[in-house]
């Protein structure tokens, strides 16, 4: 009698049913983990995209804010004025303003704001400052007078008729003193002859010492188109921002880096309101701006 050894479970599996039971284990054990850990690193890198995207998002938006108010012609002038006087404080150390130094600051003065301004000196007695060099002043008893109505320095009646001609012919009868005494403060508008100008008043000091003062009148009316665009232009056109604008109604403006006039033409275009892109490796945010809607 010949003699059959007993077959096992497993040798009473099929094949297909062995290879499938395989399938499933390497699945479970390979593949599964392997889906999930690609899954994992996708969410991770939408996450890691998102937060990069939120990220300049807000950088842009903290600049476009910054870039809102250095817009503004008041604050530009402003800022400009306060660099000049600081440099005249510290050239002058503790001097008085005569005719020599203020002749020497008013040619400082020229060049860096535009040539129809105009700017008058006095001294630390508010006396009329008569450049040398230079010509008589015209109507410098005048503005002697105006000067010191607006300081609050005693004048005669006859002085005081002087000055409030002055600001009658000058700056108009709605123009009234106390609006003019804020030129102590800040840099105001006025109109002049039916053209736009900031007037200031500049106090020279040297600690607690008075060094002199200076009337300053820019005119604005006369400054070039696009002006104060340029203006931000070279303070943040740097490799890290690129800053631009763009004026729908001349379908017209100027920018760093990729921000030319055709780009900008293409936002303006596909935006209502604010409008953020990638465009290659540099992440470009856009709106209209708050007092301008026809500037972008």
């Amino acid at each position: 009698m010949k003699y059959s050894p007993p077959i096992s479970d497993s040798q009473n599996i099929p094949l297909s049913r062995s290879f499938s039971l395989w399938a499933t284990i390497f699945f479970i054990a390979v593949l599964a983990p392997a889906f999930l850990l690609s899954n994992l690193l996708e969410n991770l890198k939408e996450e890691l995209v998102h937060a990069k995207f939120e990220d300049h998002l807000n950088h842009a938006r903290a600049l476009m804010a910054k870039l809102d108010k250095e817009l503004d012609p008041i604050s530009i002038i402003q800022e400009a004025l306060e660099k000049f006087r600081k440099k005249v404080e510290i050239k002058a150390v503790s001097q008085n303003l005569n005719s020599k130094s203020a002749a020497i600051f008013d040619q400082v003065f020229r060049k860096i704001f535009p040539e129809s301004s105009k700017i008058f000196w006095f001294d630390p007695n508010q006396n009329l400052i008569h450049l040398e060099g230079n010509p008589q002043i015209a109507g410098g008893r005048t503005w002697q007078t105006f000067f010191s109505l607006l300081s609050g320095k005693p004048i005669s009646d006859l002085e005081k008729r002087l000055a409030s001609n002055l600001v009658l012919t000058v700056f108009g009868e709605l123009v009234t003193v106390n609006y003019l005494k804020g030129a102590f403060r800040q840099a105001i508008e006025v109109l002049i002859g039916g053209e736009k100008n900031l007037f200031s008043i500049l106090r020279f000091k040297n600690g607690d010492m008075i060094l002199g003062y200076s009337l300053v009148f820019i005119p604005l009316s006369r400054a070039p188109p696009g002006w104060e665009l340029e203006h931000v232009i070279r303070i943040h056109g740097n490799q890290n921002e690129m800053v631009g604008g763009f004026w729908k109604s001349k379908q017209d403006g100027n920018g760093s880096g990729i921000l030319n006039s055709g780009l900008m033409h293409g936002l303006s275009e596909s935006m209502t309101s604010s409008y953020s892109c990638w465009i290659g490796e540099s992440f470009v945010y856009a709106q209209p701006r708050s007092q301008d809607p026809d500037f972008i």
